[in-house]
C-alpha cells in the first residue's frame, strides 16, 4: 500500500512538473481586475480620447454661453468750432476732427470733437475692458485730452452729422445739425467747457496724454468707460473730446470720411455672467459622469 502510495504522489509530482506553467495559471486565483491587467493599454487610450472629448465638450459649452467681444465703427463724428463767424457751421463731412484748445482767452481756437456709437448691436451683458480707438492725423505734439461721455438725454447725444460722405473740407449750415452754438457746449471768451450751458451733461471718463502725430492708434479704456457704457439705457454713447494742451495745438483724429477704417471705434467686451459658469460646470459634470458609467 505504501508502495502504491509512494508510486502515486511520484506521478502526481511529475505531472504538475511537467505542466507546472498550466497548472499555476489554472489553479492560482485570478488578478483582482483582469479587465485593467489585460487590457490596460487600450483603457489608458479610452480614458485619454474620454478626457480630451470632456474638455472639447465643456468648452465647447462655455464658448457658446459668452457672447464674443464686439467692434463697433463709429456712426457719426463731427467737430465745432467757437471761432467767429464758423459757430453755425457743422463739420461732419471734414476728413478730420479737429480737437484744439486755444487758451482761455481765445475762443478763435476752440474746437471740441464728437464722437458718435450705435450700441444696439450688442447683445453681450455686463461690459468690462471696453477700448475706444481714435487714429491720428496731423498737427499733434504730445497733446492732453480729456474724454467725457455724453449722459443719457444730454445735449448732442444723438447729435446729427449730416449727408456729407465725401473727404475734404466740407462744411455744411443746415441749422438741423450740431454746431458751436446749439451744441449746448459753447463758451465765452475768458470761459472754459465747465462754462457751457450743458457741462452737467458729461461724465469724465479719463485723459490720454502724449497723443503725437502720423498715424498713430490711440487705445483709451478706463473702469469709468466701462461704467459709462454699462448704464446706458438708450442704445447710444457719444463722447466728447476737450483739448486741455492751451497751446492752441489742433489735435486731428481721423474722421470716418477720411477713407477705410480710419474712423473712431469701439470695441465692447463681455463679462461672462454666472449662468455661463453653471452651464460649463454643468456640462463637466455630465462628461464625468459618463465617464464612470464607462468604467
Amino acid at each position: 500500500m505504501e508502495n502504491g502510495m509512494d508510486h502515486c504522489c511520484h506521478f502526481c509530482k511529475s505531472s504538475i512538473t511537467k505542466k507546472k506553467g498550466r497548472l499555476k495559471s489554472a489553479f492560482e486565483p485570478p488578478p483582482e481586475d483582469n479587465f485593467h491587467t489585460s487590457n490596460k493599454g487600450a483603457y489608458m487610450l479610452n480614458n485619454k480620447k474620454l478626457f480630451i472629448t470632456t474638455m472639447l465638450a465643456t468648452g465647447s459649452l462655455f464658448t457658446s454661453a459668452v457672447a464674443a467681444p464686439i467692434t463697433l465703427d463709429v456712426a457719426a463724428d463731427n467737430w465745432v468750432s467757437g471761432a467767429s463767424g464758423f459757430r453755425d457751421k457743422h463739420y461732419g463731412g471734414w476728413d478730420q476732427i479737429s480737437v484744439q484748445n486755444g487758451d482761455s482767452n481765445n475762443n478763435e481756437k476752440e474746437r471740441v470733437g464728437f464722437f458718435r456709437f450705435d450700441l444696439s448691436p450688442y447683445t453681450g451683458g455686463t461690459i468690462s475692458g471696453a477700448e475706444l480707438q481714435f487714429l491720428t492725423n496731423s498737427q499733434l505734439v504730445s497733446d492732453d485730452f480729456i474724454i467725457y461721455g455724453i449722459s443719457d438725454g444730454g445735449a448732442s447725444e444723438n447729435f446729427g452729422e449730416g449727408v456729407t460722405t465725401t473727404a475734404g473740407d466740407n462744411i455744411e449750415t443746415d441749422p438741423s445739425l450740431q454746431t458751436w452754438n446749439n451744441s449746448g457746449y459753447a463758451y465765452g471768451n475768458g470761459d472754459s467747457l465747465s462754462d457751457s450751458a450743458s457741462f452737467g451733461d458729461l461724465v469724465n471718463l479719463g485723459s490720454m496724454t502724449g497723443v503725437n502725430t502720423g498715424d498713430v492708434t490711440v487705445t483709451f479704456s478706463s473702469a469709468a468707460l466701462d461704467t459709462f457704457l454699462n448704464n446706458d439705457g438708450n442704445n447710444i454713447a457719444t463722447f466728447l473730446l476737450f483739448n486741455t494742451n492751451g497751446t492752441g495745438n489742433i489735435g486731428g483724429f481721423k474722421s470716418k470720411e477720411n477713407g477705410t477704417n480710419t474712423g473712431a471705434t469701439l470695441t465692447l467686451v463681455p463679462v461672462p455672467e454666472p449662468s455661463s459658469f453653471a452651464l460649463m460646470f454643468g456640462g463637466l459634470a455630465l462628461c464625468i459622469a459618463a465617464n464612470r458609467r464607462k468604467r
